[in-house]
């Protein structure tokens, strides 16, 4: 029964492979092409860039032994990047 359901969906998925779909149909009237867009900026050149940030938290532990211990963290970050294009 298997085989036999494998085999029917095989030839249907063959079938369907050689049928044409609308993206394949050829267009029935003339084709137009859009003006190219002046190009209003330029991405060549050096660039220069900072960042930071900054997180904090209070941090909660315990474990099944009764140990228990809590603190504060709290830490930052700098940063720069530079480069040409």
């Amino acid at each position: 029964m298997r085989k036999f359901l494998l085999a029917t969906i095989s030839l249907a998925a063959l079938g369907l492979a050689g049928q044409a779909f609308a993206a394949d149909l050829p267009s029935k009237g003339p084709v137009y092409k859009a003006e190219p867009v002046p190009m209003l900026y330029n991405w060549t050149g050096f660039y220069v860039g900072l960042y930071g940030g900054g997180g904090w938290g209070q941090h909660d532990r315990s474990n099944s032994v009764g140990l228990n211990n809590s603190y504060n963290s709290s830490g930052g970050l700098i940063g720069a990047t530079a480069g040409y294009n």
